[in-house]
Formats: structure tokens, C-alpha cells, sequence
């Protein structure tokens, strides 16, 4: 394993060993290659285990890399060991859809551990 993977999986362990450690659902939409004879592509969803402890916010705050988090917005930190969370991927935890507003890496590019704004 790399110095990252291992970093990426420690993070990921300690999470979900975590009692306040929510475990979620992350869904990266993926479309097959471009088909000129079938213009309405479908998109393919794969599902990845992820762990996310929730932050409570009261007022507005600039994070990590700029990322900005408004009253209201709804933010954690995420392990996904590997999987990389980007703007409107779709995080499902206990039945509640959320669409991902920004994310940013938190472990100095390291792609362990990511701040995530959740929006509607």
C-alpha cells in the first residue's frame, strides 16, 4: 500500500469506529461513453460505504481551502477511504438525500479526510 492509501484507510477506520461517526451512502452518477445513436444516455450509480461526523454551525465561517458555510448548511467531515467526494454527488445517511454542495480535502492533499457542505 501507499503512504496515501494507508493514511486514506486509517482515517476511514478510526470513523467508523467513531461513536458519533454517522455510516452513509455515497452515490457517484457515471455515464458509459458517448453513443451518437442513443442520445439519451442513462446514468449508472455505484454506491460506496462512506463515514461522516456532522459539525454544527451558527454562523457563517470560511473552512479549509476556502471552503464557505452559510447558517443552515449542513456540514461533516468525510472518510471515504479512496472515494473522493465532489459537487453533486449524492450522500444518502438513514434514508435523508443530500447533494453534495462543495467538498474540499482537509488532509493537505492527501484525499483522506474532506470537509463537505450538504445542500437540498
Amino acid at each position: 500500500m501507499s503512504a496515501t492509501t494507508d493514511l486514506q484507510l486509517d482515517v476511514y477506520t478510526k470513523f467508523k469506529n467513531n461513536k458519533y461517526a454517522k455510516e452513509a451512502t455515497l452515490k457517484k452518477y457515471t455515464y458509459a461513453s458517448y453513443d451518437p445513436t442513443d442520445p439519451m444516455a442513462t446514468p449508472t450509480d455505484v454506491d460506496s460505504t462512506v463515514y461522516l461526523v456532522f459539525g454544527i454551525i451558527e454562523d457563517s465561517k470560511v473552512l479549509t481551502h476556502d471552503t464557505v458555510l452559510r447558517t443552515g448548511d449542513k456540514f461533516a467531515y468525510y472518510a471515504g477511504n479512496g472515494v473522493i467526494p465532489v459537487t453533486d454527488d449524492v450522500i444518502v445517511v438513514g434514508g435523508d438525500t443530500k447533494k453534495i454542495k462543495q467538498s474540499a480535502d482537509a488532509a493537505v492533499d492527501q484525499g483522506a479526510l474532506f470537509e463537505i457542505i450538504l445542500g437540498t
